[in-house]
C-alpha cells in the first residue's frame, strides 16, 4: 500500500548498539518501554512492540532506534493534525527522557555521562506500508523513510530536525529555527531542514518573532 504517511524517528545518540533483547530491566530498554512502548501500545494495540523494535534493530540500524508513524493504518488524520501530533510527540518525549536523569524509579540514569538524551527527525512523506520480509513485519520503506533516518543521524541530543515539507505543513502553528543544510552519505543534493524550536497550543498561532 503506498500513502503519506508522518514518520518519527528517535535515537539516543552516542549510545551502543543495543543488539539481542536485554532483561527489561535495563535502564536503556526501561526509557524505551515508558515512552515509545506506550507510543506504539497506543497507536497499534496489540502490536508486539518490544519484538518488533529489537528486530528492526539487529537489521536496519547501527544504534539505538525507535519509530513511529502517524497516518497508516487508520487514515483518521488531516497532514496538518498528524504534523502537530507528531511534534508534540517528539517534544514530550525530549522532556521526559531528559527528566529521567533525576528520576527515583530509574536511578542507574543518575550517573550516565553525558546525560541521557534522545535525538528526533520529523518527516512528511510517501511511503509503502504493509507486512514486509521473513516475518512479516508491520513497517514502511521509501526514500522518504531513508531521508528520516539520515535527518535523526544529523541531530545532535535534544535536537528535533524537520524536514522542509513538514515545516511547511506547520507554518504559523510552530516555531522552528533557520533553514539549515547538511550533506550525507548516498544524496546527490544536501538535506534540508529545520530545528523545531515550540509549537503553540491548540487553535493559537506560533509568536510571530519565532516564525521562520
Amino acid at each position: 500500500m503506498h500513502i503519506l504517511a508522518l514518520i518519527l524517528l528517535a535515537g539516543l545518540p552516542g549510545y551502543a548498539q543495543l543488539g539481542g533483547m536485554p532483561p527489561i530491566a535495563d535502564p536503556v530498554w526501561d526509557w524505551l518501554d515508558l515512552t515509545f512502548g506506550l507510543l506504539m501500545v497506543g497507536i497499534f494495540e496489540e502490536l508486539v512492540f518490544r519484538g518488533y523494535l529489537c528486530t528492526f534493530l539487529q537489521r536496519y540500524t547501527r544504534s539505538s532506534l525507535a519509530i513511529a508513524l502517524w497516518g497508516p493504518p487508520f487514515f483518521e488524520m488531516s497532514a496538518r493534525e498528524a504534523c502537530r501530533e507528531a511534534a508534540n510527540a517528539a517534544l514530550a518525549i525530549r522532556e521526559y527522557t531528559k527528566s529521567l536523569s533525576h528520576a527515583r524509579e530509574l536511578p542507574e540514569l543518575a550517573g550516565i555521562d553525558p546525560p541521557l538524551g534522545v535525538a528526533t527527525g520529523l518527516n512528511y512523506a510517501p511511503l509503502f506500508v504493509g507486512r514486509f520480509g521473513p516475518d512479516k513485519d508491520y513497517t514502511g520503506f521509501s526514500s522518504g523513510m531513508n531521508n528520516t533516518a539520515r535527518l535523526q543521524g544529523v541531530a545532535v541530543r535534544d535536537e528535533i530536525l524537520c524536514m522542509e515539507r513538514f515545516a511547511a505543513i506547520l507554518e504559523g502553528e510552530a516555531a522552528f529555527g533557520e533553514i539549515r543544510q547538511a550533506q550525507v552519505k548516498k544524496l546527490a543534493a544536501p538535506l534540508a531542514f529545520k530545528a523545531l524550536e515550540q509549537i503553540a497550543p491548540d487553535g493559537a498561532n506560533a509568536p510571530a518573532a519565532h516564525r521562520r
